[in-house]
């Protein structure tokens, strides 16, 4: 009778990713500087600006004060580098569906109309660094292109093993919330409404307006003409230098805008006026004097007065557009507008892959390409008090979007 032959060994899986927790304060130069590469080499469109070394360092010395900030480094089995995800910790209070729509950072509350009352459930947070002040209200974790889906899963199986938290909550692209959930980390998916818009068909100013519909074209030229007429006078400032000589001029533009003017025109009505504050001052000038990080400022002038001004950053292939002001005064001239096509046009002079608007502002929609549906993903420690927490939270939105469900229509009355 034949011997049998022994089975082949099998081939052992790929090992995977791990990713380690590093306190900002204590991470060594070495793993700061692959970071930041890491920041820079990142796919256009990753929002990567947001999770590099250097905005957390700028959000650390400008808005720290009440947040523990770490970064998750996730390497593959080779020992690369291949995803970095700033994390926070900061004591906050929610109701009973752990959510919120701007109140990530306690600091954040003076800016939105009606944040006086205090959640029922106090505990520790765990998300990205978010801030209104700090322009950030989305979670970016910067990976090497074609990683993504490798480094999300060691995220997911991370997190729920860090020490010092109860509840978590990221900012996510529904894509990247697929990612931690297919990845086994239990959440719940709150939406948010908020699209993020970009424009990966970087052109120039006038390429872009030619491809619009014939009425806005025409108001685009018009716009020019009456920016002339009115002796408005453009430039660009590049590097550091020209937001630094410039920043009283645009604290006192900022008070002039409609984010300034709380009483007046399309500032009424808004739930977030996000005012050019001292710290959000500081946050802008130690960011743009940041090894690594480009800043752009563009500015529309009339005699001595500045009447516009946008300010730009990059870290990466994105530029990404920071701030916007204008005078209240002005807004018939479409300045803003207009500063956007010069933001265009220097993206595309200079070689820049994608402009990140960084607005959620339906105007600016027409030259948007790419657009990011954020909602919040909740999780919680692996402790009793956060999975009972979470699933309050579970019933609660479920039951906020029964009430918020239209009413199905009558039935039709039976014909005569």
């Amino acid at each position: 009778m034949p011997r049998a032959r022994p089975s082949p060994p099998r081939a052992s899986p790929p090992a995977a990713a791990v990713a380690e927790e590093h306190p900002l304060a204590d991470l060594p130069a070495d793993l700061e500087a692959a970071w930041a590469a890491l920041a820079a080499a990142s796919a256009p469109g990753s929002g990567a600006f947001f999770a590099s070394p250097q905005f957390l360092r700028s959000f650390a010395a400008s808005f720290g004060a009440d947040s523990s900030l770490s970064v998750l480094l996730v390497r593959d089995a080779a020992g690369v580098l291949i995803a970095a995800c700033p994390l926070a910790r900061a004591r906050v209070r929610r109701g009973p569906t752990l959510n919120t729509r701007y109140l990530y950072r306690p600091g954040d509350a003076p800016l939105v109309a009606g944040a006086g009352r205090r959640g029922l459930f106090g505990f520790r947070q765990l998300s990205s660094p978010l801030g209104l002040e700090a322009t950030a209200l989305r979670t970016e974790i910067a990976a090497l292109p074609g990683r993504r889906a490798e480094a999300m899963a060691a995220i997911a199986r991370a997190l729920p093993g860090l020490p010092g938290w109860t509840i978590g909550v990221l900012v996510l692209d529904a894509a990247d919330a697929d990612l931690l959930a297919g990845a086994g980390l239990d959440g719940v998916v709150a939406p948010l409404g908020r699209v993020f818009r970009s424009c990966s068909d970087v052109r120039s100013a006038e390429a872009a307006i030619a491809a619009q519909e014939k009425k806005f074209r025409q108001n685009m030229r018009r716009a020019e003409k009456f920016a002339g007429e009115a002796g408005i006078r453009f430039a660009v400032h590049e590097g550091p230098g020209g937001l630094d000589a410039l920043r009283a001029r645009i604290a006192d533009l900022a008070g002039r805008s409609w984010k300034g003017t709380p009483d007046r025109g399309r500032a009424r009505g808004e739930s977030v006026l996000i005012a050019h504050t001292a710290a959000q001052q500081r946050f802008l000038a130690d960011l743009a004097a940041r090894p690594g990080i480009d800043t752009v400022l563009f500015t529309a002038e009339r005699g001595d007065r500045l009447e516009a001004a946008l300010v730009c950053q990059s870290c990466g292939p994105d530029l990404v557009a920071i701030l916007l002001f204008v005078d209240a005064d002005a807004g018939r001239l479409s300045l803003g507008w207009l500063l956007i096509h010069r933001a265009f046009d220097h993206a595309a002079r200079t070689g820049f892959r994608l402009i990140d608007l960084n607005a959620t502002s339906a105007w600016i929609d027409r030259y948007a390409d790419t657009r990011s549906l954020r909602a919040n993903f909740i999780f919680a420690a692996p402790t009793l008090r956060a999975r009972a927490l979470l699933g309050l939270a579970r019933l609660a939105l479920a039951g906020a979007a029964r009430l918020q469900r239209p009413a199905p229509p009558p039935p039709a009355a039976p014909d005569p």
